[in-house]
C-alpha cells in the first residue's frame, strides 16, 4: 500500500521503510556513547512527520543496544521482500571499527576488538543484502568512527546509467559522519551528536533543500550536514558514496513559502565566520519587517545558524586553555603528555591548522625540555661536536708528545742514553688516540642519535597502533632534528596517506627515495606506497608505472602490489590488465579477500571507481 505521503508530494515511494539502530552501551573496552540513543528518537522524529519525511510509524523500526544476531536479523528483514520503488533506510549510531585488512563493521554491545567477525555486523554483509533486494532506493546513514570504510565496499551492477534527464532517483546511497580513518564525536553538554544533530536540523528546518524546488535530496542533505559539521568540528570530513542515481533520491519535503526558512536564507548568507556585520545587520533588520517575524524568532534562528561557528571558538577556547594549563602545572611537557594533547586535539575535531599557534608553543617547550634531560653524550652525539672533541684531544695529546720530544734529547745528553724507542712509542700511542677518536665519530653518530632517534621510535609506535596523527606530529620532531633520517621521511610519508593527505605523503616519500637511494629494498616499498598516493589522486597512469617498477625489482608479497595494480588499470578502463593482475595475486595468494574482490569487480561492467578496501602497507612489510 502507497504511503499517505505519496498523496501530497511528489517523489513517492510505494513504501517509505526505515530500521533505526542505537548502540550505547558497551561491554568491552569501548567507551559509553550517551547521544546515542537520542540520535534515534531524533531522526525518528524527522522521519515519521508528515510535512518532512512521511514515513508511517508503523515502517519506522528502532533498536537499542542489540544482540549482534538480533541485528543481522532485523537488517535482512528491512531489505528483504521489498518492491522495486519501496524507500528502505537504516540509520545507525553507535561505534564502528576496522580490523588488520581494512573491513569495516558495526560494533555491538558484544563486539570484542579482537573477534569483530563473530561479534560486531560486517559491513559486506549490509552489503550482500543491499545488492540483492528488489528496491532500487536504498539510503544507508551511518553516525560512527571509520564509517566512511563501509562505503568503499559499494559495487554497481549492470552497466553504467546515463542519468542526463532522469527525474527521479534510484539506486544507493551511503552517507557516512566521517571518512575511513577517522572518528566522529559526540559534543560536549550535547544531547546528539555532531553529525546526526546537523543532519536533522537540515530536514526538520527544510535548510537542507539547498535549491529551493521544495524536496530534499539526499546529495543537498549530505552537502548540508558536511557545511554545517565542519563549520563546527573541522577535523571530521563526512562523506556520501553513491551507485547509479543514488544522489536523487528523495528524502523528505521542504516548505517553499515558509518566512522562517527565507529568514534562515538569509542569515546564512550574511553570517561571515560566525559574526554579522553591522550593514548586515540592518539588512536583516529590513527583511525581518518584510516577512512579518518577531524579534524572537529570528533570534532562535540566528542562533541555530551561528551555533557551528561558535562552537568552534569554544572548542578552540577550551584547547588553548588545557594546553596553557599544562604549562603553566608543569615545566617538563614529556612525549607521553604531548600525545595525550594531540589526542584531546582530535577528540575536540580540531585540525593541526586551527590550533596552529598553540601547537609552535608546545612544540618549542616540548624540545627544550627533552635537550634539557638529555645526557652529557647525547648532547655531544652530533658529527661535528664529536669531531671538535676529536680534533681537541689530538691537538692536546700532539703537544704532550711534543714536550717529551724536546725534554727527552735534553735528557740524553744529561745522562747518555738513548729512548729513542720509548719516544716512538708515546708518539704512535698518541696519534693512534686522535685517529681513534676521529674513526669512531660516524659510528658513534649512528649508534646514539639522541633525540631524533628517541622521536623516530615513538613515531614508529604510534604509526603501528594506527594512531596516525600523534605519528605524523612526533616524525615531524624527529625530522626537526635529525633531517637525514629516510626512515622518518618514510613513516611520514605513510601515515600522510593513512589519513589521506597525499600530497604531504608524496613529498615525504620522494624525500625517503632520496636518503634511502642505495638501498633496493626500501626504493621497492616507496614505489608501492607512492603507487597508492598516485591511486588516491586518481593518477592511474603513475600508479601504473610505480606498481610495475616495484614488481620489477622483486618484493615479498607480490599479490598485494598485482591487487594494486589490478584497481589501477581497472580504473583506467584497460579490463584485460585489470583481469590478468587479479588472477595472478588471487594465484600468488588464493585466501587474499582484496585480490577475490578485484577479480568480482572486474567481472561486473560499469563498476563504480575505488569500491574495495585495500589494507595499508607498512614499510618493510
Amino acid at each position: 500500500m502507497a504511503s499517505k505521503s505519496c498523496r501530497v508530494w511528489t517523489g513517492c515511494f510505494v513504501n517509505k521503510v526505515a530500521l533505526l539502530i542505537a548502540v550505547s552501551e558497551y561491554r568491552f573496552g569501548f567507551e559509553s556513547l550517551m547521544a546515542a540513543v537520542k540520535d534515534v528518537e531524533a531522526v525518528k522524529g524527522a522521519l515519521q512527520h508528515e510535512r518532512i519525511a512521511g514515513f508511517e510509524t508503523a515502517n519506522i523500526s528502532t533498536m537499542v543496544n542489540p544482540g549482534p544476531q538480533a541485528m543481522r536479523e532485523a537488517i535482512a528483514l528491512l531489505f528483504a521482500n521489498r518492491a522495486k520503488d519501496d524507500l528502505i533506510l537504516l540509520y545507525f549510531s553507535g561505534h564502528g571499527l576496522t580490523d588488520d585488512r581494512g573491513s569495516f563493521y558495526l560494533a555491538t554491545p558484544s563486539t570484542k576488538r579482537d573477534l569483530p567477525q563473530a561479534t560486531a555486523i560486517d559491513a559486506s554483509y549490509i552489503h550482500g543484502l543491499m545488492e540483492n533486494s528488489r528496491s532500487k532506493r536504498q539510503v544507508v546513514i551511518l553516525d560512527c568512527c571509520f564509517s566512511g570504510a563501509f562505503g568503499k565496499g559499494m559495487a554497481a551492477k549492470g552497466k553504467a546509467t546515463n542519468i542526463a534527464g532522469q527525474l527521479s532517483g534510484q539506486g544507493r546511497a551511503v552517507l557516512t559522519s566521517s571518512s575511513s580513518t577517522e572518528y566522529s564525536f559526540e559534543q560536549k553538554g550535547a544531547d546528539l551528536s555532531v553529525y546526526t544533530q546537523y543532519l536533522v536540523e537540515g530536514l526538520r528546518t527544510g535548510a537542507a533543500d539547498l535549491d529551493g524546488d521544495g524536496l530534499i535530496s539526499i546529495d543537498e542533505l549530505h552537502e548540508y550536514t558536511k557545511q554545517k559539521v565542519k563549520e563546527a568540528s573541522p577535523a571530521m570530513d563526512p562523506k556520501i558514496y553513491l551507485v547509479e542515481q543514488g544522489y536523487k533520491i528523495s528524502l523528505a519535503k521542504a516548505p517553499t513559502d515558509d518566512p522562517r526558512l527565507n529568514y534562515r536564507r538569509m542569515v546564512t548568507q550574511y553570517a561571515n565566520q560566525g559574526e554579522i556585520s553591522f550593514v548586515a545587520r540592518n539588512i536583516l533588520n529590513e527583511q525581518l519587517q518584510r516577512l512579518n517575524l518577531d524579534r524572537e524568532t529570528a533570534q532562535t534562528i540566528e542562533s541555530q545558524v551561528l551555533h557551528p561557528y561558535r562552537e568552534y571558538r569554544a572548542k578552540l577556547q577550551r584547547f588553548e586553555h588545557v594546553v596553557n594549563e599544562e604549562l603553566r602545572r608543569n615545566r617538563v611537557i614529556d612525549k607521553k603528555t604531548y600525545r595525550e594533547i594531540k589526542n584531546y586535539q582530535r577528540v575536540l575535531g580540531l585540525r593541526d591548522q586551527d590550533v596552529a599557534k598553540v601547537e609552535s608553543l608546545l612544540e618549542k617547550r616540548l624540545i627544550e625540555d627533552a635537550e634539557k634531560q638529555a645526557s652529557f653524550w647525547d648532547a655531544l652525539s652530533g658529527k661535528a661536536s664529536l669531531r671538535i672533541v676529536a680534533a681537541c684531544s689530538v691537538v692536546f695529546t700532539a703537544l704532550i708528545v711534543i714536550g717529551f720530544i724536546w725534554y727527552l734529547p735534553l735528557n740524553e745528553t744529561s745522562e747518555g742514553s738513548s729512548n729513542t724507542g720509548v719516544i716512538e712509542y708515546q708518539l704512535f700511542d698518541a696519534t693512534a688516540l686522535g685517529e681513534q677518536l676521529l674513526s669512531q665519530s660516524d659510528s658513534i653518530f649512528k649508534q646514539s642519535s639522541g633525540l631524533g632517534s628517541r622521536y623516530l621510535q615513538d613515531g614508529i609506535a604510534a604509526y603501528e597502533e594506527q594512531d596516525y596523527e600523534s605519528a605524523i606530529a612526533v616524525l615531524k620532531q624527529a625530522i626537526s632534528l635529525n633531517n637525514q633520517s629516510g626512515e622518518a621521511f618514510q613513516y611520514l610519508g605513510n601515515a600522510y596517506l593513512a589519513v589521506d593527505r597525499c600530497q604531504q605523503a608524496l613529498e615525504n616519500l620522494n624525500q625517503a627515495v632520496n636518503l634511502f637511494s642505495s638501498q633496493s629494498d626500501a626504493q621497492t616499498h616507496l614505489l608501492v606506497s607512492k603507487g597508492r598516493c598516485f591511486l588516491k589522486l586518481e593518477q592511474y597512469g603513475d600508479a601504473v608505472e610505480a606498481f610495475q617498477n616495484a614488481l620489477g625489482r622483486g618484493i615479498s608479497d607480490p599479490w598485494i602490489v598485482k591487487t594494486y595494480l589490478g584497481e589501477a588499470y581497472l580504473e583506467q578502463g584497460e579490463l584485460a590488465a585489470a583481469d590478468r593482475y587479479c588472477r595472478e595475486a588471487a594465484a600468488d595468494r588464493p585466501d587474499y579477500q582484496p585480490a577475490i574482490k578485484c577479480l568480482e569487480k572486474v567481472e561486473e561492467t560499469g563498476g563504480s571507481p575505488g569500491s574495495f578496501q585495500l589494507p595499508n602497507f607498512l614499510p618493510g612489510q
